[in-house]
């Protein structure tokens, strides 16, 4: 079934890509505060403070990546890789 989600993600990690979203906007405009996001990140540092310009491209990619491996369908193969990684590292030791 289309929804408008779907159809904004493009069925793909729908819930999650809106959650990431959402986590994004928040980053400019802090929780729960009203406003354009352009003219709030001019005037106030948003939920991350004042951090520098590559500051704040690390912490949003680290969150999106965060909130976008939660999606289950994705599941059993990132659990995979990361067993792999381990028995790699118990191998080297």
């Amino acid at each position: 079934k289309l929804t408008d989600l779907t159809l904004t993600y493009n069925d793909v990690s729908v819930l999650e890509n809106m959650h990431a979203s959402m986590a994004s906007h928040y980053l400019v405009t802090g929780l729960g505060e009203g406003g354009n996001a352009r003219d709030r990140e001019a005037n106030a540092p948003g939920i991350l403070g004042r951090m520098t310009k590559e500051q704040h491209k690390m912490a949003r990619a680290s969150i999106i990546k965060s909130i976008l491996s939660t999606d289950m369908s994705r599941h059993f193969s990132e659990v995979g890789k990361l067993n792999r990684q381990v028995e790699e590292l118990e191998i080297d030791i």
